[in-house]
C-alpha cells in the first residue's frame, strides 16, 4: 500500500505542460509529445509556402500573357481601306456590304462596289450539294451509301422503307440503351464510324438480343465497309457464327480466334479481324479502333 501511494503521489508531481499546446502530460511523455508538434508546424509551414509559390508563379505567368498580348497588337500592322463615297445607281447606300469597314486584305479593297457577292445562304446550298444527301440530319447513312447496301440487301428489302431505330449521338452509349431501343426489331443495319472517319457495318437478319456466349443469326447477314472504299463479305458457310450479344460486348462474325466485327459494352473502342463467318478483310483502318459513332437502323419491306 505504501509503494501504490508513492507511485500515485510520484504520477501527479510529475506532470508539466507542452510550450506549444498547452497541453499537460507526464514528464517521461512530454519530450515525445513535443517532437509530435514540432513536426505539425514544419509540415503546416511547408504547406503555406507551397501555396504561396503556386501563387506567384500564377502571378508571373498571368503578366507574361499580358506583356505577349500587348507587343502583339503593337507591333501589328493596321491596314487602312478607303470607303467609297459613291455608290452606283443600281446599289443602295444602306447596302451593308458597301458600307463595310474592310481591314487587312488588299485584295478585297481593290473590289468594284458593285460585284456581285455569294451570300453566307449560297455557300451553304452550294456545299449541300457537294456533299452526300443525309436521310436525316446529323446522321452516319445517306442517300448514297443507303443506295450502296439496298444492293446486296435480299430482294424484298430492296427499296423498302429505312427508320433510324438506335445512335449513340441521341440515344446515350451503352449496351443497355442498344437493347432497349432494338427489341424484337429484324431485320437491322449497324453502322459503325471509327476515329479515322472509315464507315463501315453489318446487315443483320434477326432482331439483338442478349445471348450470352452462343450465336445466333441467319444466312442472310453480311459485313461491309463503305469509306474508304465499298466491299461486302458474305457467308461462307464454314459456321453458323452470325450474332453474339452480351452484356459485355456485341460482335458479328467469329472463328478462327476472331470477330469480324466487335464492339465494347461502352461503344468506345472495338476491333475488326478476318473471321472464318465471312472470310472478310478488316473494315476498319486499323484492326483496333476507337469508336466515334453507333447506328442502328431497321428495314422493312
Amino acid at each position: 500500500k505504501r509503494r501504490l501511494d508513492q507511485q500515485s503521489t510520484s504520477f501527479f508531481m510529475t506532470q508539466d505542460e507542452c510550450p506549444l499546446c498547452f497541453k499537460a502530460l507526464r514528464s517521461d511523455f512530454l519530450e515525445q509529445h513535443i517532437n509530435s508538434c514540432l513536426d505539425q508546424l514544419e509540415l503546416e509551414e511547408r504547406r503555406k509556402q507551397s501555396e504561396e509559390d503556386e501563387r506567384l508563379a500564377l502571378e508571373l505567368a498571368s503578366e507574361n500573357v499580358l506583356k505577349t498580348s500587348s507587343s502583339h497588337h503593337r507591333n501589328s500592322p493596321v491596314f487602312k481601306v478607303p470607303i467609297p463615297t459613291q455608290y452606283p445607281s443600281s446599289g443602295q447606300a444602306g447596302d451593308p456590304y458597301l458600307n463595310q469597314k474592310s481591314v487587312g486584305s488588299s485584295v478585297f479593297a481593290k473590289k468594284k462596289a458593285n460585284t456581285p457577292r455569294e451570300t453566307i445562304f449560297e455557300k451553304e446550298e452550294k456545299s449541300k450539294q457537294k456533299a452526300p444527301t443525309p436521310v436525316h440530319p446529323h446522321n452516319l447513312l445517306c442517300e448514297q451509301y443507303k443506295g450502296m447496301i439496298e444492293t446486296e440487301l435480299p430482294a424484298r428489302y430492296q427499296n423498302g422503307d429505312w427508320k433510324l431505330l438506335y445512335t449513340t449521338q441521341q440515344d446515350g452509349i451503352g449496351l443497355f440503351n442498344f437493347y432497349q431501343c432494338l427489341q424484337q426489331h429484324s431485320p437491322t443495319v449497324l453502322l459503325v464510324e471509327d476515329s479515322q472517319h472509315s464507315i463501315f457495318g453489318a446487315y443483320l437478319s434477326e432482331a439483338w438480343k442478349k445471348s450470352g456466349s452462343k450465336y445466333y443469326g441467319g444466312a442472310e447477314s453480311f459485313l461491309f465497309s463503305l469509306v474508304p472504299r465499298f466491299s461486302t463479305y458474305m457467308w461462307t458457310q464454314r459456321n453458323r457464327y452470325f450474332m453474339l450479344g452480351d452484356g459485355e460486348c456485341i460482335a458479328v462474325g467469329g472463328g478462327g480466334g476472331f470477330f469480324g466485327l466487335w464492339l465494347d459494352a461502352n461503344f468506345e473502342s472495338g476491333s475488326s479481324n478476318t473471321c472464318e463467318t465471312f472470310d472478310n478483310d478488316s473494315l476498319s483502318s486499323t484492326p483496333s479502333f476507337e469508336v466515334l459513332v453507333v447506328e442502328v437502323w431497321g428495314v422493312n419491306p
